[in-house]
């Protein structure tokens, strides 16, 4: 997922259910209404552990805890629960947002599939979550979910309205990358999305195939288009692990897309967040320490004008 600030550029003319479901943002819940019920971060690297996080290491997973197969609605429906608070409405699918009401459908079908900073990416795809190539961390998921229910401690990382730093996105971010991670070893076929490969690797798919090879992460410098038949999320995948660090970025002057080198506080930011040593592109997109998450512009996607 890009920030969400920068959702209302990307998305546009896409929040309509039909759009949305053409560009292949799929809903990972049935439940059109977003829930309060539970009370309920990767670093910018190539390697993403589950256990060194730099999360805090107190919270707990409860016996209640979602399991694998609850996690990516639970999640989807944490931040739509956020957004809904954080753009001025109430509980459930009946917040007034400038005037309209909140589409939760909408917000769902977005975050659902794809989770905080893309962290569920692959998890769409049939045969992923059940397929037995997933480790799946329920402790990190429960941090996960609490922060972006704006829980957890109080020195930082909760999903906040407003300004966020880069210490507390980035404490959100490590926690809901680390609740799950493949086991698919380098050099071993059969992967659908880099989700299912170990961590250092992505999957590499064959043109046209469903299913690919688990391939040694690129590195800085080199070209990240060619084996990349679904775009830029794909050519992400082959410069950090799931799109968490490095990024695959656009061409310049006629060169093909690079696997480039985290940018300093500062410097221009192309694409989003992975590209930052800060792990933020701010609202100048600058690499910098702070970003506003939900602006009106952003909030105004998920308004249905109603009646």
């Amino acid at each position: 997922m890009r920030d969400l600030r920068k959702l209302a550029a990307i998305l546009g003319g896409l929040i309509s259910a039909g759009a949305l479901a053409s560009a292949g943002l799929v809903a990972c819940s049935d439940d059109d209404s977003v829930t309060g019920g539970q009370d309920a971060a990767p670093d910018q690297t190539a390697d993403v552990s589950t256990k060194d996080t730099g999360t805090d290491a107190g919270i707990d997973a409860p016996a209640d805890a979602p399991t694998l197969f609850e996690y990516p609605p639970a999640m989807g429906q944490a931040i739509c629960s956020r957004i809904l608070t954080c753009c001025g409405g109430g509980a459930g699918d009946s917040g007034v947002v400038d005037g309209g009401v909140f589409d939760t459908a909408a917000c769902l079908k977005i975050y659902g599939g794809t989770g905080w900073e893309n962290s569920l990416a692959g998890t769409d795809i049939p045969g992923v979550v059940d397929g037995g190539h997933l480790v799946y961390d329920a402790t990190e998921a429960n941090n996960c979910l609490t922060r972006l229910n704006n829980g957890g401690p109080a020195d930082g990382g909760k999903f906040t309205c407003g300004v966020v730093g880069s210490t507390e996105f980035k404490a959100i971010t490590a926690a809901c990358f680390a609740a799950i991670r493949g086991n698919i070893a380098i050099g071993t076929a059969g992967c659908r999305a880099s989700i299912e490969c170990v961590p250092g690797s992505y999957c590499a798919l064959s043109d046209g195939g469903a299913t690919g090879t688990c391939t040694a992460l690129k590195a800085v410098g080199a070209n990240c288009d060619d084996s990349a038949p679904l775009g830029e999320r794909a050519g992400n995948d082959q410069c950090s692990y799931r799109g968490s660090g490095v990024a695959c970025l656009p061409p310049d002057a006629g060169v093909p897309r690079t696997c480039a080198a985290l940018r300093a506080d500062g410097e221009d930011c192309v694409t989003g967040n992975e590209e930052c040593q800060s792990g933020l592109c701010d609202d100048s997109f600058k690499c910098g320490t702070n970003l506003t998450l939900l602006d009106p512009g952003t909030c105004a996607l998920f308004v249905d004008a109603g009646p």
